[in-house]
């Protein structure tokens, strides 16, 4: 079939510009990340941070006190200290009884290390809120805030870590 030579082109203009469609496109713009992937991402990068000056301490002697606030079995109302002797929880007693309590109900936040493990769960798994206060000389966490559903109810999480003492 032949086309008149006025056609010619038009045709080819129509061939370049389908073409050009067909080819991706190169932005320089820069995406724009998901308001919680920033927040896990600096909340990740300040956990890294802490936990990089507390593991260079090497303390595995030590104790705290730590507060657990949450919709949890009756252990956790009252404060409780935690010692751990090489890295492992040796005693954990309510502090203002001093009655020891059963480690099964603390297990995951019997030592610091633990904590560190706590935050990171809770960055992976995507929960909504996650706060962290760190101890500016050793590391640590001293308050930690997790807030897994916004729209759930009963499912924050919450820990106080003072008083701690290299042992």
């Amino acid at each position: 079939m032949t086309y008149p030579k006025f056609l010619r082109p038009l045709f080819l203009f129509f061939l370049i510009l389908v073409l050009n469609a067909c080819t991706p496109v190169e932005s320089n713009s820069i995406p724009i990340e998901h308001p919680s992937i920033v927040r896990d991402t600096e909340t990740q990068k300040t956990l890294v941070e802490n936990r990089v000056i507390w593991e260079s301490q090497a303390l595995e002697n030590y104790q705290y006190t730590l507060g657990i606030f949450c919709n949890c079995p009756s252990a956790f109302d009252e404060p409780v200290i935690i010692e751990v002797e090489n890295g492992t929880p040796v005693s954990i007693r309510n502090a203002n009884s001093s009655e020891e309590m059963e480690s099964k109900y603390f297990s995951g936040y019997d030592t610091l290390d633990g904590l560190f493990e706590v935050i990171q769960r809770a960055i992976e798994a995507g929960a909504d809120e996650i706060s962290v206060r760190y101890d500016a000389s050793y590391g640590y966490p001293t308050n930690i805030s997790i807030d897994h559903d916004k729209d759930g109810i009963d499912d924050e999480q919450g820990f106080t870590i003072s008083n701690f003492e290299i042992r």
